[in-house]
């Protein structure tokens, strides 16, 4: 919505994120993140740090579950989504937090490198319809589309990149 205020942060994961249940088994983890912004002193030629904005993440279903099977206490990570305030009340009194619902959430490569493994999805959404894929034409420097169709990836194509997104799926 053009009313959300979006937000997109590098920090630190500061707990292992936990795979956790709503009532209708949906599942969701938040990631505990920390930042320290840093920045250069001149007057005493040394770094010196901010202070630190302590953050909680939600992640909901399969990002909740990529979430959880990758990342780890202390990993560096960019993480992009709406700022939400988040009302509750202990003891009785009434208090509010501020909390990331994110959209995506990535490893920081400026810090460390990353495999990416794509994903498989279970049941009849996983499956694509091969279809042999026509060679570019000769002389041709871009190749020529699937012959599928544009936006059609075949099996082949889907296993050898994976950044690959499947378009065309068999009907259950």
């Amino acid at each position: 919505m053009l009313s959300d205020v979006l937000v997109t942060m590098g920090a630190n994961v500061v707990e292992d994120p936990e795979p956790r249940m709503t009532g209708n088994g949906t599942m969701w983890t938040r990631l505990r993140l920390a930042a320290t912004p840093r920045r250069y002193d001149k007057g005493s030629d040394a770094w010196v740090d901010g202070e630190t904005v302590w953050l909680d993440a939600v992640c909901w279903r399969r990002l909740a579950e990529h979430v959880v099977d990758s990342l780890r206490k202390g990993d560096r990570v960019v993480v992009h989504g709406r700022l939400r305030r988040r009302a509750y009340e202990v003891d009785g009194q009434k208090r509010h937090a501020f909390e990331v619902e994110a959209e995506s959430v990535a490893p920081d490569l400026s810090r460390g490198v990353a495999t990416v493994r794509r994903a498989q999805r279970s049941g009849a959404a996983a499956a694509v319809t091969a279809a042999p894929v026509t060679p570019a034409p000769e002389g041709g420097t871009e190749p020529a589309a699937p012959a599928g169709g544009p936006g059609f990836v075949s099996t082949a194509d889907a296993t050898a990149d994976p950044w690959a997104t499947p378009v065309s799926v068999a009907a259950a």
